[in-house]
């Protein structure tokens, strides 16, 4: 198996086992209803920012450091933008 393969798979694989814990608080606490749709974007977002990080692991010195923090502080920003709207944009959820 190609070790872009390997490593995309295993991306994949953390995405889904991270989706584990708000798939048993939707099922489990009433007050905590995410949709199918806010799964999709979550699952996404995750795949999308772990292979990011991935790929700026090939740098070099500070500026690997600096463009994944850079990467973290962005899908954070994103993931609560999209669940409350701390900047107001379309994506706010509501």
């Amino acid at each position: 198996m190609d070790l872009h393969l390997k490593r995309s798979l295993l991306i994949g694989l953390s995405a889904l086992s991270l989706l584990i814990l708000p798939l048993i608080a939707t099922l489990t606490i009433a007050d905590f209803n995410w949709s199918s749709f806010d799964f999709i974007v979550f699952g996404l977002l995750l795949f999308v920012f772990g292979t990011a990080i991935s790929w700026a692991r090939v740098l070099k010195g500070t500026k690997r450091f600096a463009v994944i923090i850079g990467l973290i502080l962005l899908l954070l920003l994103l993931w609560v933008e999209l669940g409350v709207g701390i900047l107001g944009t379309p994506l706010a959820g509501s």
